[in-house]
């Protein structure tokens, strides 16, 4: 809880011998792996380096790629008739970063989460410098899911994108109509047809003419966000780009 708290911008502006105090009876620790932390530090600097670690990657589906492909786009999305333009992810859903997504979507773990849509928009930043989003805009859980988990790691990331970035935050501007079965278990045709017409704008008139920026934990097939996004551009969006924490690819080395 009280590494919760310091992630907020409360806890940053708080007086100095308050903060020293908490600090004093609860030494900081690392949100991910509970090392010891110096005070005002979140993460230590081996969860930082692979939370903001850079890959090179496909522009468009953000699938790592070998640096000899261009990365205009790539064999695995070429073909794809999605509606989003760009995709950006802090590294390939395997190893620690995997573990770390998983965690996320834990409540006892939403400061992973925050650091994590910090660092996310951080790279929103810099790499959509040329145009930044309008809103922020997270995939939703259907609200029985929400309630169960009693967290939605999607939200966290975006809330927290979204105060790096200083961008709008729409939080539910997007609903999900329909339970649906989780994506990881089904193969790609199948995903698809799992997510078709699960979702619904709740008003678009705001969107018209704007970019806005889809944002989840994890993208594999991307029908999840292909589909919102075919909504979103359908209300009136004239671009959607994805920002999520990891890029699956389905792989046996996920």
């Amino acid at each position: 809880m009280l590494q919760a708290i310091r992630t907020t911008s409360a806890y940053r502006i708080i007086a100095w011998p308050v903060a020293s105090t908490i600090d004093l009876i609860l030494p900081p620790e690392c949100v991910w792996c509970s090392a010891s932390l110096a005070s005002g530090e979140l993460t230590c600097s081996t969860c930082h380096k692979i939370l903001a670690h850079r890959y090179y990657a496909c522009r468009r589906c953000a699938c790592p790629l070998p640096e000899v492909v261009p990365n205009e786009s790539c064999p695995r999305c070429h073909d794809e008739k999605w509606r989003f333009s760009r995709t950006l992810a802090l590294g390939p859903y395997r190893g620690r970063m995997r573990e770390a997504v998983i965690l996320m979507k834990k409540p006892q773990f939403e400061s992973l989460a925050m650091v994590g849509g910090k660092i996310l928009g951080e790279k929103v930043l810099q790499e959509l410098a040329d145009a930044i989003p309008d809103f922020v805009i997270p995939v939703p859980n259907h609200w029985t899911r929400r309630i169960i988990h009693r967290t939605s790691s999607a939200e966290v990331l975006a809330q927290a994108v979204s105060r790096q970035a200083d961008i709008r935050l729409k939080l539910y501007a997007v609903r999900r109509r329909r339970i649906t079965s989780k994506q990881g278990m089904l193969n790609w045709s199948a995903r698809r047809k799992n997510v078709r017409g699960a979702f619904a704008i709740r008003s678009g008139k705001w969107m018209e003419g704007k970019h806005i920026l889809l944002v989840d934990d994890v993208m594999t097939s991307g029908a999840t966000v292909a589909e919102i996004s075919k909504l979103l551009r359908s209300a009136g969006a004239t671009r959607v780009s994805v920002a999520v924490v990891a890029r699956g690819t389905g792989t046996s080395q996920n």
